[in-house]
């Protein structure tokens, strides 16, 4: 993964965990910027016994917001979501990289 794409996956890190805010007595939430595969975090509220809702704060775009009882099954949820974005994204860039190959490859043949 480049350094542009690992700074700015640890930027919306960082802006995610500032977006974690106790909403009611024992209820903690966590805001998913967008760009995060919705399969992903599906995958995490099922693991991680969470629920899923839907919250439009300032900007006319819904973000999910998975909704728990204890800050530490959030924050393992959330290094779970970003272990597996990092994953995809990684997969991504190879699938890419392969693309490119047999494109070239076409190519020379030609």
């Amino acid at each position: 993964m480049g350094e542009e794409s690992h700074q700015h996956q640890e930027g919306e890190e960082e802006r995610v965990q500032q977006e974690e805010i106790p909403q009611e007595e024992g209820i903690f939430e966590l805001v998913i910027p967008r760009g995060i595969a919705t399969g992903i975090v599906f995958e995490a509220a099922e693991k991680f016994g969470l629920d899923i809702d839907q919250e439009i704060r300032d900007e006319d775009v819904p973000k999910i917001v998975l909704r728990g009882d204890s800050r530490e099954v959030i924050e393992m949820a959330r290094k779970f979501i970003y272990e597996k974005h990092k994953q995809w994204i990684e997969s991504l860039e190879e699938q890419r990289r392969m693309r490119r190959e047999r494109i070239l490859r076409k190519l020379r043949k030609k």
